[in-house]
This record gives structure tokens, C-alpha cells and sequence, in this order.
């Protein structure tokens, strides 16, 4: 579809409207994870059919293949020409404009696009919204309102995507908590899909069941992470932990030299 319609625009001569074709491309071309791609046919759309009735919706598509390409200002500025131009999904518009702000750090305006997103009837980004709302409280180390949003994405979207990793932040905050019970249940069942989400599991494994007296598990996670996870920032408490559990174990040898 996009050799064709690439084909075809590039056939048409110069009054002719390329309008319908060079829509169809981006499209074609966003579907296909070309972003790059539909970044540049968008552009050209917008500066020769400014005036076009589609606009609002191709602002939206401009906006998500931005952010895949990382360039997260014109992904932000898309999502907002895409609400002034009257765009139809303005839930999901207002989850990306959050998004964005989050990931610079901008967590007021995060906060208040995030929930605009999430009271919103039901929409494609619902649970993104809530995943996105308890990582801003985490963010602001608001913890017991980062695990209620947490929860709340477990009980309603538990076939999500999301609720994996919402399980793996649930159960790090109820480490932090001191809740260390929970928090070792909750991470004993999660099932890592990265080398980042297996870091922190194991790290926190490690702290719940020091903290539970339970020094022979904790002393092998703490070991397991260490070895695994040379140049993580957690390794001097790693270490710190490591030696506590050898101490309580009585190797006195090895608690020194941790």
C-alpha cells in the first residue's frame, strides 16, 4: 500500500489534489511503524492542505508517531493542535498530552490531563491513564496513593498489558510501606518481561524477606542480584543487605566483608 500510493503521488502533477493519497499514506505509513515516515507526509499535508477538514485527526497522528521518535515536544504540541482543532477522541489526546509531561517531568500538567483522561468514559488509553496517575504519585513519592491507582488497574484491567508491571510497582511500594508480607507475595508471583522489571524484583525479594527474618532467601536474592546486576545504583544496598542477613545468620566473615 505505501510503494503504491507513494507511486501515485509522485505520478500526479502539480495541480492535482494529492490530498485523499497523502492521507491514506500516513496512515498507511503509521500503521506500519514507519514514524519517521508519517512525520514527513504529515508535514507536507499540513503545509499544503492547512485548511483540510481531516487536520484535527492527522495532528493526532503526528503526535504519537512523534513520541515514538522520541521527539517529545513536537509529539506534545501535536496532541494540543489536535484538541484546538476539535479532534474526536479527546480522552486519548489528553492521555498522550499527560504523558508527555511526565516523561519531562512536568507533573502538575501531568496530574491534570491524566485525570481528565480518567474520569473520561471508558476509551483505548483507560488503562494507561491509571498506570500513568499512580506512576506520577509514585513520582511525587506519594506511595499510598501511587498503590491505590496501582490496585485499581490490577482490579479492573487484570488482562491489561499494564498489570504486570502495575504488580511489580504494587509490590515494590509494599516493600516501602513495610507492608513486607504482601510485598513478597506480590513479587514471588510476578513474572519479569525485562532485565529492569527482574532487577527490581529481585532487589526488593531481597529487602521483604530480610525484613520478614527469612536471612537464607534473603542472603540468595541479594546474591543472585549482585552477581547479575554489577552497575545497578541499588548495589550498594544490596551489599549493605547482604551483610545484615550473613550477621543474623552468624558468618561473621561474610557480613565483614559485605
Amino acid at each position: 500500500a505505501i510503494a503504491t500510493l507513494t507511486a501515485a503521488i509522485d505520478s500526479a502533477t502539480a495541480a492535482e489534489d494529492r490530498s485523499d493519497a497523502l492521507f491514506l499514506l500516513a496512515d498507511a505509513q503509521f500503521r506500519a511503524g514507519r514514524f519517521r515516515g508519517a512525520l514527513m507526509t504529515t508535514s507536507e499535508i499540513l503545509f499544503h492542505y492547512p485548511d483540510d477538514p481531516r487536520t484535527a485527526e492527522l495532528w493526532y497522528l503526528r503526535g504519537v508517531a512523534a513520541y515514538q521518535e522520541g521527539e517529545r515536544e513536537l509529539a506534545e504540541q501535536s496532541f494540543r493542535n489536535a484538541l484546538a482543532g476539535g479532534v474526536t477522541h479527546i480522552p486519548e489526546t489528553e492521555y498522550w498530552i499527560a504523558r508527555t509531561n511526565a516523561d519531562a517531568g512536568r507533573l502538575d500538567t501531568a496530574e491534570r490531563y491524566a485525570w481528565r483522561a480518567l474520569t473520561a468514559p471508558p476509551h483505548e488509553f483507560s488503562d494507561d491513564a491509571l498506570y500513568l496517575q499512580g506512576w506520577i504519585y509514585e513520582g511525587r513519592d506519594s506511595v499510598t496513593l501511587a498503590s491505590e491507582f496501582y490496585r485499581r488497574l490490577l482490579e479492573k484491567f487484570s488482562k491489561s498489558d499494564l498489570a504486570q508491571d502495575a504488580q511489580l510497582r504494587l509490590g515494590v511500594l509494599e516493600a516501602r510501606r513495610g507492608n513486607y508480607e504482601s510485598a513478597y507475595r506480590l513479587l514471588l508471583a510476578f513474572i519479569p518481561r525485562s532485565e529492569r522489571q527482574r532487577e527490581e524484583q529481585t532487589f526488593y525479594l531481597g529487602e521483604a524477606t530480610s525484613a520478614l527474618e527469612r536471612h537464607d532467601d534473603a542472603l540468595r536474592y541479594y546474591t543472585d542480584f549482585l552477581r547479575q546486576y554489577p552497575q545497578s545504583r541499588r548495589v550498594r544496598s544490596a551489599r549493605y543487605g547482604s551483610g545484615w542477613s550473613q550477621l543474623q545468620l552468624r558468618r561473621y566473615d561474610d557480613a565483614i566483608n559485605s
